[in-house]
């Protein structure tokens, strides 16, 4: 912007008392409207879901573009732009867009040849197993009947009776348990199943529109993009504009990362888990598959909730494959979990296990299955941002900002040095070690005489001998602690010069003195 064109601002408008009270406005109306926003939150809450329900092919559509961008840019940047470059081909002006609207098709070409043949592949097979289900379904409850017979046997249960003679006893109070609890709520089990698939219905029609929004953004990416960077260039400082725009790359770099990167384990666990399903014969071994790949795209709990369903269904068939289906899925869950994760997915989210089961937990619980899906990139945002806020605050502090220094802590004094429980227990031990050496020449003559046998002569040599050295440690510790003395007065005087220039204060650790004082007593010792 030229200075011809730069705004000036009112005198009115640069007023300390304008600037208070635009403050109280603000902070007035904040309270009215949470105190309104408290009162009428079930109005409030209906209101927004019909308005994200109004809104929703837009979400589809931004949805959409932000998973087909990257596959754009690897088509022009990888494949496009360098074909043109050897053809000599100019790819600016008209060009450029028609490149775009290019690239554009094929992606999209891609996306609905992926889901064609998914649907073309699986479904089929999937239809095929579930109808296979309902035509062995007497035979499925033959086999369920066996097996109760053999637990109610085994277990001792019920003497001399089977299960069909179990349920005959207490089939009055089963019909009466039914008609008062579970027929009652069949109708409203009806209503929410149809408005399920009024909902699947509605929501593949708002997904096909998103797809039509999705390519105007694409074809204008850039220019959107830029005009978000100028907007947060035109509301907030420089620095903080920038520092919004990095946070916007982070967020956008863990989400693509995590869902990417768990496209992609989940493929490979579903071709996994197909091809060892069907070494070992198993039933059903697409559906199976399918069920366990897309249930792995949950990160921690995803496995386990795909193998629940399919456990029983191969349970119904045959227990003992049942069993062995358990242990290939804990198999290939410690496979994913170990090797192949981390192979393909790094430490996109910089989570350990625990955050991610606590993210999983309570973004699934507040928002749902969308939860589920987006609770560990969105949480791992969160825990970057928590992260940069200690470290800018401790780096303030003059703190450490390594997360091991305060494992053992024990205080911090004013100068900001860690004082921790390891280094004050090898002080006492020092210290320790000091006086139990002093003590060593101290000990009683009876002691002495007790330990050892000899007669007055040479108890009277050993005496004399002793004092000798008692007088020679005496003088030696004298000289080391008229040394120590020395030293400290002149690290004060030190400390006082340093302190009248403005300068860092240089302390010494009494340590180091403890270290000195034992190395002249093994010194003395050798004497």
């Amino acid at each position: 912007m030229g200075k011809d064109q730069k705004q000036i601002k009112h005198p009115v408008m640069k007023s300390k008392y304008f600037k208070w009270g635009l403050t109280a406005f603000t902070v007035l109306m904040a309270s009215v409207l949470s105190i309104y926003i408290i009162l009428n939150m079930t109005v409030i809450g209906k209101s927004i879901s019909k308005l994200l329900k109004m809104i929703m092919p837009v979400v589809d559509g931004f949805v959409v573009a932000y998973l087909l961008s990257p596959l754009i840019d690897i088509l022009e940047n990888k494949i496009i732009f360098p074909f043109c470059k050897k053809r000599n081909i100019d790819i600016e002006g008209k060009r450029k867009g028609t490149i775009r609207g290019i690239s554009i098709f094929f992606s999209l070409l891609v996306v609905f040849l992926l889901i064609y043949m998914f649907i073309r592949s699986v479904v089929p097979q999937v239809i095929k197993s579930i109808q296979n289900i309902i035509v062995q379904m007497p035979v499925y409850l033959e086999s369920l009947i066996n097996i109760a017979n053999t637990l109610i046997e085994k277990l001792g249960l019920f003497p001399n009776q089977d299960i069909v003679s179990v349920i005959e006893n207490y089939y009055e109070d089963i019909m009466s348990f039914v008609q008062e609890n579970i027929v009652p709520k069949m109708n409203g089990w009806v209503k929410s199943l149809s408005s399920s698939v009024f909902g699947f219905f509605g929501a593949l029609w708002d997904l096909l529109i998103g797809f039509f929004i999705a390519v105007y953004l694409l074809s204008g990416k850039e220019r959107f993009r830029a005009q978000t960077k100028k907007l947060i260039y035109s509301i907030f400082k420089r620095e903080r504009a920038n520092l919004i725009i990095e946070d916007i790359r982070y967020v956008d770099k863990t989400f693509i990362s995590f869902f990417a990167g768990k496209i992609i384990d989940s493929i490979i666990v579903g071709m996994l888990c197909f091809i060892i399903l069907t070494l070992f014969n198993m039933p059903y071994t697409l559906l199976i598959s399918v069920i366990i790949g897309l249930t792995n795209i949950i990160p921690f709990f995803g496995p386990f909730i795909g193998a629940i369903p399919s456990g029983i269904l191969i349970l119904l068939i045959d227990p003992i494959k049942a069993l062995y289906f358990v242990v290939i899925v804990v198999i290939l869950q410690q496979f994913d979990g170990n090797l192949l994760g981390p192979m393909i997915l790094g430490n996109s989210t910089g989570l350990s296990g625990f955050w991610i089961i606590f993210s999983i937990t309570f973004f699934g619980g507040v928002f749902g299955i969308p939860g589920v899906f987006l609770g560990v990139p969105t949480f791992a945002c969160i825990y970057a941002w928590i992260k940069r806020f200690m470290r800018g605050s401790l780096t303030e502090k003059e703190l450490s900002t390594d997360t091991d220094d305060y494992l053992n802590l024990d205080y911090i004094d004013e100068k900001n040095v860690i004082h921790s429980k390891d280094k004050k227990q090898k002080l006492l031990e020092s210290n320790e070690k000091h006086y139990t050496q002093i003590n060593l020449y101290e000990k009683t003559d009876e002691e002495q005489n007790g330990s050892t046998n000899v007669n007055s002569d040479d108890q009277s040599t050993v005496n004399s001998v002793k004092d000798s050295i008692v007088k020679v440690y005496n003088g030696i510790s004298d000289g080391i602690k008229n040394k120590i003395s020395e030293l400290k007065k002149e690290t004060e005087s030190e400390e006082i010069v340093l302190k009248n220039d403005d300068s860092q204060v240089i302390t010494r650790d009494n340590d180091s003195y403890i270290e000195y004082e034992e190395v002249n007593d093994e010194d003395s010792d050798k004497q």
